[in-house]
């Protein structure tokens, strides 16, 4: 384990130790006076209908996904799962996710909770909604999304430890909110609107904020900025708040300039 630390440490620069020490401290200030603000209502983007055509063809196998060979039941989920390693049945602490947290007991892998909590399943429901219209899978839907963030405090737990993750999950939620069609549904279902207005909208900007303020730098700037830009692009393209602008901008230019970094230049000489 001390091991890791050592080499880990040997990759950074000397401009990286303050650089790690200053985004600790704005986490550290970040758990103690951060406030979910309300969102304001959103101008409504069209649905793009490119979806259709795969959604159509798409066949679902019941509620169980596979977690590298390992079946997870996600009709069943409970609050606890979500920092659960169903493989050694041990949970992380719900606790400020500090740089080097996750490596503490080396009976749990973040990475299997992580896969759990990319909450990829939750396209499949939408789409098991918007074949059926029954309304058991959108109440499904909602309740994964409500003990998520109950289970998730901002800046509590692993689940707030690697930005990638954060923007896989703003991934998912614009496939789950196209598949839903949920600028439409939102005028038709009371209960949904709801939801999305006090609990999901919210909880997606939380998600765009993190991202913006914790992009990966120095040793871990490689591609990880491709998700977390590519993230946050797609999610501030999708929803208009009020800093959208500011985010579209910055992921637009950084996602352009890692496509050229880390794909063009290497492998165009």
């Amino acid at each position: 384990m001390n091991n890791f630390y050592i080499n880990r440490l040997k990759t950074f620069s000397i401009a990286e130790f303050p650089y790690r020490i200053k985004q600790m401290v704005i986490k550290k200030l970040e758990e103690k006076f951060y406030r979910i603000k309300p969102v304001a209502p959103l101008q409504a983007v069209p649905a793009q209908k490119v979806l259709q055509p795969l959604l159509d063809k798409v066949e679902l196998h019941g509620n169980a996904i596979h977690i590298f060979g390992k079946w997870f039941n996600f009709n069943t989920i409970q609050a606890a799962d979500w920092h659960r390693d169903i493989f050694s049945g041990k949970s992380f602490p719900v606790s400020f996710s500090n740089w080097g947290a996750i490596r503490k007991d080396p009976d749990l892998s973040a990475k299997v909770v992580w896969e759990i909590n990319r909450l990829q399943f939750l396209v499949p429901i939408a789409i098991q909604y918007q074949q059926t219209g029954d309304a058991k899978e959108l109440d499904k839907f909602i309740q994964i999304i409500q003990s998520w963030k109950e289970s998730n405090p901002y800046l509590k737990g692993v689940n707030w430890y690697s930005n990638i993750e954060v923007n896989l999950r703003l991934i998912t939620w614009f496939l789950c909110w196209e598949v839903l069609n949920a600028d439409e549904l939102v005028k038709e279902n009371d209960r949904f609107k709801s939801f999305v207005t006090d609990e999901w909208l919210p909880l997606i900007h939380q998600h765009c904020v993190y991202s913006y303020k914790n992009p990966s730098k120095f040793s871990s700037a490689n591609n990880h900025l491709i998700s977390e830009y590519a993230g946050l692009f797609i999610a501030s393209v999708k929803w208009s708040f009020k800093e959208s602008e500011q985010w579209i901008s910055y992921s637009q230019k950084g996602l352009e300039a890692e496509i050229i970094n880390q794909h063009s230049k290497k492998w165009g000489k």
